[in-house]
């Protein structure tokens, strides 16, 4: 065709240019996908491994679980006391109501002002609703008897009344019965009968006036 028309010629090599450039960027295009699959699979390895491994730890974690719960057992076993309680009898005294809880000891009964005979308002708060009363302690008051201070505090504040017709009715929630034992202690060197009252994990409690209680 040398010397005719060179137009056709120079279509297909144009065209020829352009297969060849997209040739190329299909190949790098399939490097690149060839890549990213390597990748993927490195991640899967990984993750596959590391799942294996979490599989080990959780077999593991089972296992100590097991001990330690085995352990508590056998701990709490060892543990196991048996007491006999105090004997229960009624009483005509009066009664002075204190409360424990959060680990410390709160007065109810306002025994600084006899004639009111109302709450100790340096230790709880009362609230009344349709003739009920109910009292909370003070986040930041109450007596820690392991103080020396607090318990002589507590003795000179009851110090003023007699044995023979007071006895000491506390109510004690649940994280306060270890610090009621010192209480206890300490009651029964002064020469005063106690009652005990254990109550739920409740806010407030309810007080009111009674015929008749019990001591032990």
């Amino acid at each position: 065709m040398v010397g005719e028309d060179q137009t056709e010629i120079l279509e297909l090599q144009s065209r020829l240019a352009q297969s060849e450039n997209l040739r190329e960027q299909m190949v790098k295009e399939q490097i690149k996908i060839s890549q990213h699959i390597r990748n993927l699979e490195t991640q899967i390895r990984d993750q596959r491994q590391e799942l294996n491994e979490l599989d080990q730890r959780l077999i593991e974690a089972r296992a100590s679980l097991v001990d330690k719960s085995n352990a508590v057992d056998e701990a709490l076993d060892s543990r196991e006391q048996k007491m006999e309680l105090p004997k229960v009898r009624t009483t005509s005294k009066g009664n002075i109501i204190f409360m424990m809880r959060y680990g410390k000891l709160y007065l109810v009964t306002d025994v600084t002002n006899p004639i009111g005979a109302g709450t100790y308002s340096a230790h709880v708060s009362e609230k009344t609703s349709f003739g009920v009363t109910r009292i909370k302690p003070l986040p930041n008051a109450g007596w820690e008897l392991s103080r020396p201070v607090d318990v002589a505090e507590f003795e000179k504040l009851v110090a003023g009344s007699p044995t023979s017709s007071t006895f000491f009715s506390c109510a004690v929630w649940p994280d306060s019965f270890e610090q009621f034992g010192t209480l206890k202690e300490t009651l029964l060197r002064l020469g005063y009968e106690y009652q005990l009252l254990p109550v739920d994990d409740v806010d407030d409690l309810p007080i009111g006036r009674g015929s008749g209680g019990s001591v032990q």
